[in-house]
């Protein structure tokens, strides 16, 4: 089979026809394996076809994913109609000696993106951690340039003319310098073209630093140093 893959993101299977419920389980099955969320099957016009019931219980495979079923015209703009998935990313972390401290992945929602992040090795105590507005982790990582603000705004969620986009909340991180924690960014996106995408033309990155971020002071919060760094993909 061949996946088609209509524009904003959408990953669905466009079927014409098919007749035979086993072999459309299998398909299924196999198109749930992939990650597509959906089938559109195009009924060829007066073709004999199983009922909806056979369709459903297939050797298992349709209760993975929805089913539409249309003429076989119509297919297609079912097909486009259908929610876009997830756009995800992610970002492998390193420290200033280059080696992985952890990851983080992102996965975009209809209230902004949500960064699941897991690192080892951190000095315990809270610290800073902000989206910087170039994609690059040189140590010291100066290269990944302030932090993400395309709307030009002052740094700090408790600043008069605040936040930059990229300002996000401390970590903390506990005494054993291992963390998995789960922040919320409101103000970015990964859909590319928009104003305040983390993939414009220099791309972005994810930084975490030696100190605590005061909320207020510009352009960084007070935060100190940069110990972890990692390009948002």
């Amino acid at each position: 089979f061949n996946p088609a893959k209509p524009p904003d993101g959408k990953l669905l299977l466009v079927l014409d026809g098919i007749g035979n419920p086993h072999n459309l389980g299998a398909i299924a099955r196999s198109a749930a394996f992939f990650g597509v969320p959906a089938l559109v099957i195009g009924d060829s016009p007066g073709a004999a076809l199983p009922s909806d019931a056979a369709y459903r219980t297939a050797e298992g495979g349709l209760d993975l994913l929805q089913v539409y079923r249309c003429d076989a015209l119509p297919a297609a703009l079912v097909a486009l109609s259908l929610p876009a998935m997830a756009q995800t990313a992610s970002a492998p972390l390193k420290g200033t000696d280059g080696k992985e401290i952890g990851s983080a992945n992102l996965t975009q929602t209809p209230n902004g993106v949500l960064i699941n992040l897991a690192v080892k090795g951190l000095p315990p105590g809270e610290h800073a951690f902000h989206v910087h507005a170039v994609g690059k982790c040189e140590a010291p990582f100066d290269s990944a340039g302030g932090h993400f603000n395309p709307g030009h705004k002052k740094h700090g969620m408790m600043a008069a003319e605040g936040a930059h986009a990229g300002d996000m909340p401390n970590l903390h991180v506990p005494q054993s310098g291992d963390l998995t924690v789960e922040v919320m960014n409101s103000a970015i996106t990964l859909e590319k073209g928009k104003p305040n995408s983390v993939f414009d033309n220099d791309g972005s990155a994810l930084v975490i630093h030696a100190k605590s971020d005061d909320y207020k002071t510009d352009p960084a919060g007070d935060a100190g140093g940069r110990i972890a760094c990692g390009v948002i993909q």
